[in-house]
């Protein structure tokens, strides 16, 4: 039996998790913010994913209000 992360990961893998911390932190360390963690990233995208999933119908809904 698989666990929902289990069903996650397997189309969000981990390695792409840690390049978008890898590729964001500098951005952020270079205008004085402190760098991203993959918790927050992971917290991101799964707000992100809930946003577009459930409450709009897709992604240009949620930007178009």
């Amino acid at each position: 039996m698989r666990t929902a992360y289990a069903y996650f990961f397997s189309m969000f893998p981990i390695k792409q998790l840690v390049r978008m911390v890898r590729l964001t932190s500098p951005v952020l360390d270079g205008r004085g913010l402190r760098p991203t963690t993959w918790r927050e990233m992971l917290k991101h995208v799964g707000v992100i994913d809930l946003a577009t999933g459930y409450e709009f119908g897709s992604r240009v809904d949620v930007c178009s209000t």
